[in-house]
């Protein structure tokens, strides 16, 4: 989830990137994952 965070301000700065899409998606399963694996715990 850190690094999702992280990421959220590249995402909001260059919306159009086709990177920034893919980062984004990754981010967002790591995120959702991390939240599943605390969900687990």
């Amino acid at each position: 989830a850190e690094a999702g965070d992280a990421g959220v301000p590249i995402v909001a700065k260059n919306p159009g990137s086709k990177a920034t899409q893919a980062f984004r998606e990754l981010a967002r399963g790591l995120i959702k994952q991390g939240l599943l694996e605390r969900v687990a715990q």
